[in-house]
């Protein structure tokens, strides 16, 4: 695999990361925190799942 993506809810960068250090593929050393690219995104429209 390349490469892969994740969209976290979050307010601030901080926010984040305390989210993906939780997530199980950080915590199995699959995704390397200290690689990871924090790009902000807001979403123009939103539809309920």
């Amino acid at each position: 695999m390349a490469g892969s993506a994740c969209l976290i809810g979050a307010k601030t960068r901080e926010e984040v990361v305390e989210k993906l250090k939780n997530d199980v593929y950080v915590k199995e050393g699959v995704w390397n925190l200290d690689e990871v690219k924090i790009i902000p995104f807001k979403s123009a429209l939103r539809k309920a799942l």
